[in-house]
């Protein structure tokens, strides 16, 4: 979907947005364009596979849920949510995030769901990572059984099953292909986080956890998310939800990011930072400019800002703002291996 959108918009060119309508091409005709061309390399894909129907999962696109379910009006969208102690501890593990990035993400990406769930009704499922884990046979059934598809036990042998594909072992989440399912990482979490970790995502993200039946003081003790135990809950559910838990805010979407927007160049700059190929050292440091670079980056982006519209100005001022006096917030700078 960064790919659909850099289409539509070309990257860093000022006139670059909607390129195509200069050539007489409708938006509407543009969708049509680009459905098509991304069927076609997916469909090719499920076809050497043996099957029928494709899907995709890339959590960046929650933030694109509007145009896939634009693009492809059949489309349907399967959110699945997992304890905020667990998904922080994985991102940290994995991805080497701070506390406060990954709690952010947890955030921002929930609070997301949510609100797009109640946004397409029907067309949107949201599901429990522990409720796979627990109780896989009743949560695949009743996930076929949303999207139409027909029970297969085999879907319970997910380990066998892909185990015998060719390809490597090692998957996304350094995970191994032939892994069963390990209930133990449902809590592991509170044996990887230090009590002051713990205490700061009780805080942060207790609120926006108990929207999903997680409780906050016990990890491994979850609501029901609805009152009839259904493991799914779809749009319909989510507007009863958002409507339960008001001081959130939950219809207003949160900050998109930088890197899931437009590349606009009236807003966003890049800073460039050599980094040695294979030096993890370098790589980490380079995170942050160092004092000597500073300064020049800025006297390179003040000609560049003081020539923008006024109304452009206060824009960016405002944002410099918010980012400053975030409590937990994201890296304030997209940065370029050259």
């Amino acid at each position: 979907m960064r790919a659909q959108l850099s289409h539509r918009f070309i990257p860093f060119k000022f006139s670059g947005k909607g390129w195509y309508r200069r050539l007489g091409w409708s938006h509407k005709e543009f969708d049509r364009l680009q459905a098509e061309f991304y069927d076609t390399i997916f469909q090719r894909y499920v076809e050497k596979q043996g099957k029928q129907r494709w899907g995709e999962k890339t959590p960046l696109h929650t933030w694109h849920i509007d145009d896939m379910a634009r693009l492809f009006p059949d489309s349907v969208f399967i959110a699945i949510v997992r304890h905020p102690g667990g998904s922080v501890a994985s991102n940290m593990s994995r991805f080497n995030e701070s506390l406060g990035r990954a709690k952010y993400h947890y955030l921002r990406y929930n609070h997301e769901i949510i609100r797009q769930a109640a946004n397409y009704g029907e067309r949107f499922a949201v599901m429990r990572y522990e409720d796979l884990v627990l109780k896989p046979e009743e949560f695949m059934r009743r996930l076929l059984d949303w999207l139409g598809e027909p029970w297969d036990p085999a879907v319970l042998a997910h380990h066998e099953v892909q185990g015998q594909r060719k390809g490597k072992m090692k998957v996304e989440g350094r995970s191994m292909r032939d892994d069963p399912i390990d209930v133990s990482r449902i809590t592991k979490w509170t044996k990887t986080l230090g009590e002051r970790e713990q205490a700061a995502i009780r805080q942060d993200l207790g609120p926006i956890g108990k929207v999903f039946g997680y409780s906050a003081e016990e990890p491994a003790e979850f609501a029901p998310l609805r009152p009839d135990g259904d493991l799914l809950i779809n749009g319909i559910d989510a507007n009863e939800l958002i409507d339960r838990f008001p001081e959130l805010d939950l219809r207003t979407q949160p900050p998109i990011p930088l890197t899931e927007r437009p590349y606009n160049p009236r807003q966003v700059a890049l800073a460039f930072v050599d980094v040695p190929e294979g030096d993890p050292a370098a790589e980490e440091g380079a995170l942050n400019l160092s004092k000597a670079q500073q300064p020049m980056l800025q006297r390179t982006l003040v000609p560049i800002v003081r020539r923008l519209p006024p109304g452009a100005r206060r824009r960016l001022s405002e944002a410099a703002r918010r980012i400053e006096g975030r409590r937990i917030g994201e890296p304030r700078r997209i940065r370029v291996r050259r």
